[in-house]
């Protein structure tokens, strides 16, 4: 018999969240291009989740989402005072930056910030990092140096993630300043860090505790009241 681990049971509630998300963000889409593009890049980051599940996480160090071992302060206590510290950091650092972030009307950001922040962890954590860490020190390295490899992947994630922020905010928002850079530094560099060892700690639920607890603060609480305002 076919047995299914609590994991991929997890996982698979959380993929159920994102297509529900994904349905009701289409509504507010009129290019059927983009509709169209958005449902395969939710397919595609879903099946590289699954496929990291079975092949990649254990391999890679990281505990089941659900590990009788993993402490209710690594699952959720810890991960959700580190979100909040990222959102109450990212509304300080958007109220003395006279360049604002663009932010959703409320309720739309509700189901659009689930999305993205679960579909982020899905591919940033839960596959590319237990990936390159089950290939460099699993394959590669035969079992050996999985910490210092975890953490060399990290800090390259965070050095990757950085960049791709700073072309995205200079491209949608505004020119790269001073403040502009030591706030996506530490909110979005040290964010990642952050992410990466609460993964380890607590597991990929974890993970979602820390971004969804970031992005309903910074995005849903406070861009719907600064769009009131």
């Amino acid at each position: 018999m076919f047995e299914v681990n609590n994991s991929k049971q997890v996982y698979l509630i959380l993929g159920i969240i994102v297509v529900i998300c994904q349905i009701i963000i289409s509504y507010f889409f009129l290019d059927p291009v983009q509709i169209i593009s958005n449902w395969l890049l939710t397919i595609i980051y879903l099946a590289l989740g699954f496929i990291a599940l079975k092949y990649f996480e254990k391999d890679a160090g990281f505990p089941d989402m659900l590990d009788n071992e993993i402490k209710v302060n690594h699952l959720l206590l810890i991960p959700f005072i580190f979100g909040l510290i990222f959102g109450i950091g990212a509304i300080l650092f958007d109220l003395i930056n006279p360049i604002k972030v663009p932010q959703l009307p409320f309720p739309i950001s509700i189901p659009y910030w689930i999305f993205v922040g679960i579909t982020d962890e899905i591919f940033w954590r839960l596959f590319l990092l237990t990936f390159l860490i089950w290939l460099i020190s699993y394959k590669i390295l035969k079992n050996e140096r999985q910490e210092q490899v975890f953490w060399g992947v990290a800090i390259l994630e965070s050095v990757i993630y950085i960049i791709i922020q700073l072309i995205l905010f200079e491209s949608f928002v505004g020119p790269i300043t001073s403040l502009v850079l030591i706030q996506i530094l530490i909110i979005s560099g040290g964010y990642i860090i952050v992410a990466c060892y609460c993964y380890r700690k607590g597991g990929f639920l974890a993970v979602i505790v820390v971004r969804l607890t970031q992005y309903t603060v910074y995005h849903i609480i406070y861009g719907g009241l600064t769009l009131v305002i």
